[in-house]
């Protein structure tokens, strides 16, 4: 294990590695030790003895002796099948999957290689059924956690299923296993409320169910990230997959921890804390940065393929599937067409960005969960809730929850039931609102917590000994029957940790969805006053009159740029900062009844609001 953090941590110098003689030591050091227990390779008990040859296995394939690997695994195989142990045999075939496309030279060369490549894929998809069997012997609870680290540690082995079909020329059988490293647990638990068996949930066969009933009107791009490479699959009318490796301007594919470390630092520079940011720069005479259309620009190029791209403006949907941190970027903020016209120091560009086109965008954990959670009724709102804090003790004021209330409140009218404010607004009370049908605002401050996702909370006020933290984990053991969460809170920590290999344990939205909520909007990161409520006031209006919710905050968001834009004032508010920042995911069915009697047309306010 040492010796493989080594070889991890040894990025190479141009063609030099720097701690290759550490690795070679560090390896010598295991043989020695391995030495001493050589009288285990004659062990009677065939366990004991499987394990010992599976360890000389490894230390053969990481020393480049791949003859000695298969031979000790062979006897490694033969010792595991008399003992019985399923899960030292899909090891094994992890480990000789990886010998085969070793053997050749290096992984890349061996991808070239047909005959490495049909050899390589035998063993994994015996690895990945074995996996499947085993998953039935994990422990099941509620939340999924431990089923999510059973993927997660194999979540090597569908990265090379994924590669190596896209090798073979077989984008589907590539999109199958891509939607078998994801929201696992999700999956499960959203079939066994469905009062399904995890059996029936089989992603392979949702994906035929889906692919086969696929909409004429949409477009999902779903990504995939591996250990070296970034992947996106686009699935288009008919139910037609395609495979795309991301690419740079060069046409030099992407390394993954290259356009994570890129996505990370958008999100930094561009997005956190970005109103504080602004009136640094103003104050101290530097006027407003127009770099950030830059980045956004060069992520569209090369996060949408251009064959997907020119497909854009001929669909109503687009139907994204995030990897890894993509989980945290907004995609309605790519820049499709940057600015190119002189501005002045304090006059923002006006660039074109993807939520301009036609499509309206809805997330969904996988491909799946979508078909799953649009299994549900497709039953109208027909009745709303409201909690709002706007000042909780020991926290910033919320001034924008009164003007959030007060938007749904002229847009649902009668129809808006119960609205907790302030200390009104516990967590028993909120909780039990998530048990009607309907749609539920909550307003409030909020905490993310990226390397602890199940702590991840809302803060509410404090009642006695409870002190407001609803939590992630809290969520997921409750009943929600919300049709619409729409979740406006603060938070801090964006993409600060990467997510979980295997793609479960999401935090707030993902607990929400997991436990009953259709459909659920929340906000990327701090809502900032002037504008949120803005965008939310025309996001109810919308929904309100029928509006599909994504088609709803498309609708608000292309509105709010559009009077921007044609604006002669500064309008800092062009930035994807005070716009982009909330996202829809779940069933992108869900609506309301349009009722004209009870609904009136509220007018936006002023756009510009307050100056940051």
């Amino acid at each position: 294990v040492l010796a493989d953090m080594v070889a991890t941590l040894d990025v190479p110098d141009g063609d030099q590695r720097q701690l290759a003689s550490a690795e070679e030591a560090v390896r010598a050091i295991s043989a020695r030790h391995l030495g001493q227990a050589s009288p285990l390779l004659d062990s009677g008990d065939a366990y004991v003895k499987g394990v010992a040859h599976a360890i000389e296995a490894h230390l053969a394939f990481r020393g480049g002796d791949f003859a000695e690997c298969r031979e000790h695994a062979t006897e490694a195989h033969d010792s595991y099948v008399a003992a019985g142990s399923m899960t030292g045999i899909e090891s094994l075939h992890r480990l000789l999957g990886l010998a085969e496309l070793r053997s050749g030279g290096n992984a890349s060369s061996a991808m070239s290689d047909h005959a490495a490549r049909v050899a390589a894929l035998r063993h994994f998809r015996i690895s990945h059924l074995l996996s499947e069997f085993l998953r039935d012997q994990v422990p099941a609870d509620r939340i999924g956690r431990t089923l999510a680290g059973f993927f997660a540690r194999r979540s090597y082995v569908y990265e090379q299923l994924v590669e190596l079909s896209i090798a073979e020329s077989n984008p589907l059988m590539a999109l199958r296993y891509a939607e078998l490293a994801k929201a696992r647990a999700l999956q499960d638990l959203l079939a066994v409320r469905g009062t399904m068996s995890p059996h029936t949930s089989d992603p392979s066969a949702t994906l035929d169910q889906v692919l086969a009933a696929w909409p004429e009107n949409l477009l999902a791009l779903e990504y995939f990230l591996t250990t070296q490479r970034a992947w996106v699959f686009g699935i288009s009318a008919g139910g037609t997959v395609e495979a795309f490796a991301l690419v740079d301007r060069s046409q030099h594919p992407i390394e993954a921890r290259e356009l994570v470390g890129r996505i990370r630092m958008t999100l930094r520079s561009d997005m956190d804390q970005y109103p504080l940011k602004l009136r640094t720069r103003v104050l101290q005479g530097q006027g407003f940065d127009h770099d950030w259309q830059d980045g956004l620009h060069d992520l569209y190029l090369e996060l949408i393929p251009a064959p997907l791209a020119r497909q854009l403006g001929d669909v109503d949907k687009l139907l994204i599937i995030p990897h890894h941190i993509l989980h945290y970027f907004p995609f309605a903020a790519l820049v499709t067409q940057r600015d190119t016209a002189e501005r002045k120091p304090l006059e923002m560009v006006k660039p074109r960005f993807l939520i301009d086109a036609p499509a309206d965008i809805c997330y969904a954990p996988s491909l799946s969960t979508w078909q799953m959670l649009r299994r549900q009724p497709n039953r109208p709102i027909e009745q709303g809730f409201a909690v709002g804090i706007s000042q909780l003790p020991g926290a910033a004021q919320l001034p924008g929850t009164k003007a959030e209330i007060a938007a749904l409140q002229e847009t649902f009218g009668s129809r808006l039931k119960v609205v907790l404010r302030d200390g009104q607004a516990d967590k028993t009370s909120t909780l039990q609102l998530m048990r009607q049908p309907g749609l539920l605002l909550i307003g409030t401050h909020g905490q993310n917590y990226p390397e602890s996702p199940l702590a991840s909370e809302i803060k509410l006020y404090p009642r006695g000994r409870d002190s407001g933290r609803l939590t992630a984990g809290e969520l997921y053991f409750w009943n929600v029957q919300s049709d619409l969460i729409v979740l406006s809170a603060c938070y801090s920590g964006l993409a600060e940790k990467s997510p979980l290999p295997g793609d479960d344990l999401f935090g707030l939205q993902r607990a929400l969805l997991q436990a009953g909520a259709r459909t659920v909007i929340t906000g990327q990161w701090d809502v900032y006053d002037a504008t949120g409520p803005q965008l939310l006031r025309d996001f109810f209006d919308r929904l309100s009159r029928g509006d599909p919710a994504p088609a709803a905050l498309a609708e608000a968001q292309r509105r709010f740029l559009h009077q921007l834009r044609s604006s002669t004032d500064a309008e800092p508010w062009l930035h994807p900062y005070f716009w982009s920042v909330y996202t829809v995911a779940g069933d992108d069915r869900t609506t309301c009844h349009s009722d004209s009697e009870l609904l009136r047309s509220p007018v936006l306010p002023n756009l510009r609001g307050d100056s940051p």
